[in-house]
């Protein structure tokens, strides 16, 4: 037993190195030369709160401002502007999927979208993490394998095509508190539904297939909300209305 003891450092140092080299050999071979772009859901009255961290930490750790794109819910008509990144107003406030549906109804490519919610935040190793995913021919990847993932992954534009009648009745234009929170429920009991309806769905970094729950309680953008890490992409997600199913706040 001791002898197990005083060598599993060692034995655990050894393990690291090899998938550091795995996941280079991995980005050489996978995501490399794959086109992929990340899309950030957010909504008009709060983007100006968390869009501006997330964009100079994209830019900071080595995305273009032309793979990184923010569709910003609640306006009346769609209007596009690039100022380091694409910003498309959108006419629809459809929550976490605000950014597919307007890619779908757009035609906007990619070999892959990356969705992201606006309030996660990013690590150094977040590129390093997106470009050693293994595509192979999946044709999405979710990011937990047991458990919800807060419709985050990434999207082929083929899942997205095949799912277009689905976003499609997805699309919130109703902008009242009623027409808000009933999209906002139907969102929570509907969440990763393209990656459980579809066929070849892969994982984020199968061998990291877990999360870690910080902290609750943790006030983020005036907001109490659980804070959770996920090593699979080094980010981490500020996650609210998690007490109960039926208990939803909308601030717009």
């Amino acid at each position: 037993m001791k002898i197990l003891e005083l060598i599993r450092p060692a034995y655990l140092e050894v393990r690291r190195i090899g998938n550091n080299i795995r996941r280079s050999i991995e980005y050489s071979l996978s995501a490399k030369k794959k086109d992929i772009k990340i899309a950030i859901s957010t909504v008009l009255g709060y983007s100006e709160q968390t869009i501006p961290k997330l964009i100079n930490d994209l830019k900071k750790y080595g995305f273009s401002g032309n793979s990184i794109y923010v569709f910003e819910g609640g306006h009346n008509k769609i209007e596009h502007s690039f100022a380091g990144y694409h910003y498309y107003k959108i006419d629809h406030n459809s929550f976490d999927l605000n950014g597919l549906i307007t890619i779908n109804e757009l035609n906007l490519n990619a070999d892959y979208w990356l969705l992201l919610h606006d309030t996660v935040t990013i690590g150094k190793k977040f590129k390093k993490m997106v470009y050693t995913c293994q595509f192979k021919n999946f044709l999405g990847l979710k990011l937990l394998k047991k458990d919800v993932s807060m419709n985050i992954g990434f999207y082929s534009m083929p899942l997205i095509r095949q799912n277009s009648e689905y976003l499609h009745s997805f699309k919130n234009t109703d902008y009242t508190e009623k027409g808000l929170l009933n999209a906002k429920e139907r969102g929570a009991i509907e969440e990763d539904y393209i990656f459980k309806n579809s066929q070849n769905i892969g994982y984020v970094h199968y061998d990291l297939q877990y999360r870690v729950k910080c902290e609750n309680d943790v006030m983020y953008k005036g907001r109490l909300r659980r804070m959770e890490y996920y090593p699979q992409l080094d980010m981490t997600k500020y996650k609210a209305n998690f007490v109960t199913d039926k208990e939803w706040i909308i601030k717009l």
